[in-house]
């Protein structure tokens, strides 16, 4: 779970990279009509936000213990993963890609 988070972080920041280059390119709204993609389309993929929902999904059925050596490893102090929630230990995880 450590390599996916690290990895996943990678992942954004590449995507919102990618996505800022993607909606100057195809900024013309003509170009997404013709690419059948409609006003207001971005990038394609989940985007962030979309990972973040499939990784709490997947987390829950982690044991917690995990979860918060995780977060440990990834820099969360000590003192706050103590008495920290299951969902409070997947939000902190999650920010680490996902800044919504």
């Amino acid at each position: 779970m450590l390599a996916f988070t690290k990895a996943a972080g990678q992942w954004a920041q590449a995507h919102t990279a990618i996505e800022k280059w993607w909606v100057s390119a195809i900024g013309r709204a003509s170009l997404n009509t013709e690419l059948g993609l409609g006003p207001g389309w971005g990038l394609p993929g989940p985007g962030p936000g979309g990972l973040t929902t499939s990784f709490r999904s997947w987390a829950k059925q982690q044991p917690l213990g995990e979860l918060k050596a995780v977060a440990a490893a990834l820099g969360a102090p000590p003192d706050g993963l103590k008495g920290a929630t299951r969902a409070q230990v997947q939000n902190w995880v999650a920010a680490r890609w996902d800044p919504g």
